[in-house]
Formats: C-alpha cells, sequence, structure tokens
C-alpha cells in the first residue's frame, strides 16, 4: 500500500444551480435550474402582457430556426444559447424596460455567461421596481457570492428570509455562503432550516454534508450524502463527496465503488478519476491509478 499524502477536494453544489425565482405577486414558481425557467417562458409572458407576448412570437417568428428547427431553444444549455436567448430578452426590455419577466431572465442569462456585474445591475432593477422581492434579492445574493462578496451575498439572503420566511434555496444560499466564511454553526442551522421547510430538497443534504465534512463530521456528513442520494440516485456530487469522505476515513474500496458511480454518470468528470487513481493506488492497483490519471490529464486539457 501507498500510504504517500493525497489531497481531497469535496465539491457543494454551489448557489448558482439555486436561483428560485418569482414574477409578480401572482405568481410563485420556485425554478432549480434555468431550463425550468425558460420552459416557462411563453405562459408566463401570456398572463402579463398580451402586446409584449405579440412582439415576443413575432421576433420568434423572424427567424424560422426558432420555431421549427429548435423550437425549445430557450433550454439553455450552452453559452451560445444564452446569447441567443439574452438577445430576445434584451429586444422586449426595448419595447418595455420594466418587464419583470424579461429582466429576471435578463439577469439569468448574464450570469450563465459569467457576465456577473451586468447579471447583479439587473437584478437590482428588480429590486428597485419591487424591494419586496424575494427573489430577485436572493438571484443577487448569488451573484455576489459568485464574486466572492460573500458578506454582501449573506445581506441579501437574509432580506429575502424576512420577506419569505418559507424560502427554503435562500436558507440553503445562505448556508452555502456562512460556510464560505467558515461560520460552520451557522450554516448546519440554515441547511437544516431549508430541510425543515422541504424535506425532499437534497442539495440541503449535500451541502450540510459539505460543512460536517468541514467540521470533521465524516459519520454525518456520509449520512447527508447518503440522505441526498436516497432522494435522487443521479446525484453524482453526492457520490463524489461520499467519495472523498470515505478516502478521510480510510475506506478505500468504498470510495472507489463511489467515485465510479459518479464517473458513470458523468464519463467527463476529470476530477473524480484523479480521486479514483489516488485511491486505487492507496489499495495497490497501480494499473487502474494510472489509467485513470491519464485520463484526467486528458480531460484536463479539454477543459
Amino acid at each position: 500500500m501507498n500510504n504517500k499524502k493525497y489531497k481531497i477536494s469535496i465539491i457543494p453544489i454551489k448557489s448558482s444551480f439555486l436561483i428560485s425565482l418569482n414574477i409578480n405577486t401572482t405568481f410563485n414558481i420556485p425554478f432549480m435550474n434555468i431550463e425550468h425557467a425558460f420552459n416557462q417562458a411563453f405562459s408566463l409572458l401570456n398572463s402579463q402582457n398580451i402586446e409584449i407576448t405579440k412582439n415576443y412570437y413575432a421576433l420568434l417568428e423572424s427567424n424560422s430556426n426558432y420555431l421549427y428547427e429548435n423550437k425549445y431553444y430557450y433550454l439553455a444549455k450552452k453559452n451560445s444559447d444564452y446569447k441567443k436567448a439574452l438577445n430576445i430578452f434584451l429586444k422586449i426590455l426595448e419595447l418595455n424596460s420594466k418587464h419583470t419577466f424579461s429582466l429576471l431572465m435578463t439577469a439569468i442569462c448574464l450570469q450563465r455567461l459569467n457576465r456577473y456585474y451586468e447579471s447583479m445591475d439587473y437584478f437590482s432593477k428588480l429590486i428597485e421596481i419591487n424591494s419586496q422581492n424575494a427573489y430577485a434579492l436572493n438571484g443577487r445574493g448569488v451573484i455576489k457570492a459568485q464574486l466572492n462578496d460573500h458578506e454582501g451575498a449573506i445581506y441579501d439572503y437574509t432580506k429575502a428570509i424576512e420577506i419569505n420566511p418559507n424560502y427554503y434555496a435562500a436558507y440553503n444560499n445562505r448556508g452555502i455562503a456562512k460556510n464560505d466564511i467558515e461560520d460552520y454553526n451557522g450554516s448546519i442551522i440554515d441547511h437544516t432550516q431549508a430541510l425543515k421547510i422541504d424535506s425532499k430538497f437534497s442539495y440541503s443534504y449535500i451541502n450540510r454534508g459539505v460543512v460536517k465534512t468541514n467540521m470533521k463530521d465524516y459519520k454525518g456528513a456520509i449520512k447527508d450524502y447518503s440522505k441526498a442520494i436516497e432522494l435522487d440516485s443521479e446525484l453524482l456530487q453526492a457520490y463524489y463527496n461520499r467519495g472523498c469522505v470515505l478516502m478521510k476515513i480510510n475506506d478505500f474500496n468504498a470510495a472507489i465503488k463511489d467515485y465510479s458511480k459518479a464517473i458513470e454518470l458523468n464519463e467527463k468528470y476529470a476530477i473524480a478519476y484523479h480521486q479514483r487513481s489516488v485511491a486505487r493506488n492507496i489499495i495497490g492497483d497501480e494499473v487502474g491509478a494510472i489509467a485513470d490519471k491519464n485520463m484526467f490529464k486528458r480531460l484536463s486539457l479539454i477543459d
């Protein structure tokens, strides 16, 4: 067995995955990712302003590719798709600068294009229109966190929670920010509160597991990662993180199984190959370790 020191990297579910959105007082729809938000675009536009909706369709119809070859283009998954969607929402804002949904989607598209400061400006515009918009405050907090302004993020999440005490995504995001400033107890409290509101919110189990890992509560962390997997068997971050904790308690064979599951879910998940290479090296599987190390290098070059 090779006992040389090795580094373990625990990965949280980042707050950028966890924006929940609200359009106006008649809608209260939590979207756990951008695809769900885009998928609601037409129905929400219909309900808010029929003239804007007509203009929206006219813009789409001007390019038949949007309607026919790629009619669900707004399920944006690549940067080029976000750019197309952004242009549509910016054109709508030229017609109505206070069109709430378009402001919201513009902010999200800019975030996904890593244009964080511009995204924050659009979230701030939403807050100027309605200072009680908890979802815009949460969204701006996400951007601040991505810019490493963790205290500013906590402020926005706290305001969102004051407005909507049942806003579990804001508790989760504040928990992430508190973890980032090493307020581990505060982070645990927030993730636990998110789970009290929604006991099936798997992301908070993962993120609470990250905090417990940082606190060296490995048994508790494994329990949380396992619960997340119980709720969603395809959460590769839960398998990866549990594998890392299993490494810390020297259960290398179990760690290899978790890394392998993460790779099964995403064959291009480079860090999992790296970690599995370390584990295989420790148990004396040199051939497997070398193969994983080479795959990690290959994928890292691609990235």
